[in-house]
C-alpha cells in the first residue's frame, strides 16, 4: 500500500481535505493508495524538515498546502514554506491555496436547507476567512464549523474548480498523480 501525504496548516484544512478526499477515495482505492494527514503549521522547522526527508527517502507522494493570506504571491509562499522546511520541499508539491481554505469550501458549495440564499461569487480566488464569514453569517445562524459542515455535504467539485483555480490546479496534480499510479500499476 502507497501513502500519499498531506502536510497542511492547520483544523479548517484538514477537514476540508479530508472530506474532499474521502469523495475521491474511490479513484485512490483503485490504485491501491491511502492518504495520511500531517499538520505542520505548528511544528518546528526541524520536524517539518525530517518529516520531509521521510517522506522523501520513503518514496512516498506528498503535497505541502499553503494559504495565500497576505503574501503577494505564490513565489513568496513557498520562499515561506522553504523557510520552515528548508529547501528539502519540491515546489511542485507546494499547492498555494488562493486566498484561504474558506475560498475552497465556498467554491463548491451548491445548496443546503441550513444556508438559504447563499449567494456564491462566480470567482472565489481573493475570498478570505473574513470574506466568507461575512457572506455565511448573513445567511445562517449555525455555528461556522456546522456551516462548513453543511456545505461540504452537497460539495460540487467541478463547480469548485470552475470558481477557483488554485482548487483546479490542486485537483489536476492530484489527477497526475492518479494516472502515473494508473501507469505504473496497469
Amino acid at each position: 500500500m502507497k501513502f500519499v501525504w498531506f502536510l497542511v496548516e492547520g483544523d479548517e484544512d484538514e477537514r476540508f481535505l479530508t472530506h474532499f478526499l474521502d469523495r475521491l477515495a474511490p479513484k485512490f482505492h483503485s490504485i491501491a493508495v491511502e492518504y495520511k494527514m500531517i499538520q505542520y503549521a505548528k511544528k518546528k522547522s526541524d520536524d517539518c524538515l525530517n518529516t520531509i526527508r521521510s517522506l522523501r527517502g520513503m518514496d512516498n507522494d506528498y503535497f505541502i498546502l499553503m494559504d495565500k493570506d497576505q503574501y503577494p504571491c505564490c513565489t513568496h509562499c513557498k520562499e515561506v514554506i522553504r523557510a520552515k522546511i528548508g529547501n528539502e520541499a519540491d515546489d511542485s508539491r507546494i499547492i498555494v491555496v488562493e486566498k484561504e481554505i474558506e475560498a475552497w469550501y465556498l467554491a463548491g458549495f451548491t445548496t443546503s436547507p441550513l444556508i438559504k440564499n447563499l449567494t456564491v461569487p462566480s470567482d472565489t480566488n481573493g475570498v478570505d476567512k473574513q470574506r466568507f464569514e461575512q457572506l455565511v453569517k448573513s445567511k445562517t445562524k449555525l455555528p461556522l464549523r456546522e456551516a462548513k459542515n453543511a456545505m461540504l455535504k452537497e460539495y460540487d467539485i467541478e463547480q469548485g474548480r470552475q470558481r477557483n483555480r488554485s482548487l483546479d490546479y490542486f485537483l489536476k496534480k492530484i489527477e497526475a498523480l492518479i494516472e502515473a499510479e494508473n501507469v505504473q500499476t496497469g
